[in-house]
């Protein structure tokens, strides 16, 4: 199970390849976490939640590590074509 939920996040953070390590997802996702963690931590130090000013704060970080990685799609690794004889 553990060997499953390895590889599943390896492939989640590695480009078009699934061997080499992308850095705009991992960056993307860590800032994904700290906006989340910004929040929770503002909010229980008393700070005002407003859910229109949230979503729109979320919505912006998640339209930039799309745009991020819509920008270095062509800059990627391809995957290697594996041949018909190569099959196993």
């Amino acid at each position: 199970m553990f060997k499953r939920i390895r590889e599943l996040l390896f492939n989640a953070f590695t480009g078009a390849d699934n061997k080499s390590l992308d850095i705009g997802r991992i960056l993307w996702t860590i800032g994904t976490f700290f906006y989340f963690g910004l929040s929770v931590y503002d909010i229980s130090m008393g700070g005002k939640f407003v859910p229109m000013d949230w979503a729109t704060g979320l919505g912006i970080v998640l339209a930039a590590g799309g745009a991020a990685l819509g920008m270095k799609a062509n800059s990627e690794p391809k995957p290697k074509q594996v041949e018909e004889g190569d099959k196993k």
